[in-house]
């Protein structure tokens, strides 16, 4: 009989001690009030992420279209991604902007990069091609000094 109130002090004293360890549910915040979060597809790029955030919070198509044209970010969409931001509510302005700046960072893209024909000669490569061709052909360095 002892050896049953033993056992049954100890559990009754161990059970409140296990029950701390057991988890607690998951804290479920509320979202803000007016604050929608959009599940955003993991092929959208960065750039388009962000102008779905600014869209759905509320902000107006004037402010979304300003953050659009200031943008370095490409946008990169697709024809699934337009049809997405349609089914989001964003306006057909916002869209096009959005389209539109891709094009423009693209030409921009291509007036830097140097052409063929606008690069203008190195006048100290010719000297030392000139110089490598003469050395080989046998020419001495002083004569190629002089020349």
């Amino acid at each position: 009989m002892n050896a049953t109130k033993w056992y049954g002090m100890v559990t009754g004293m161990l059970i409140p001690v296990f029950a701390g360890f057991a988890q607690a549910p998951a804290a479920t915040e509320a979202p803000a009030p007016g604050a929608t979060e959009v599940a955003v597809p993991a092929n959208l790029s960065p750039g388009a992420a962000e102008v779905i955030r600014l869209a759905t919070s509320g902000v107006g198509d004037e402010v979304v279209l300003a953050y659009i044209r200031n943008s370095q970010a490409q946008f990169n969409l697709s024809a699934d991604n337009v049809l997405y931001l349609k089914d989001l509510g964003l306006s057909e302005e916002v869209t096009s902007a959005m389209l539109n700046h891709d094009g423009t960072l693209r030409g921009q893209e291509q007036s830097y990069a140097p052409t063929a024909a606008s690069a203008a000669p190195n006048p100290a490569r010719a000297r030392a091609k000139r110089y490598m061709a003469q050395t080989i052909s046998g020419r001495s360095a002083a004569s190629q000094i002089t020349s």
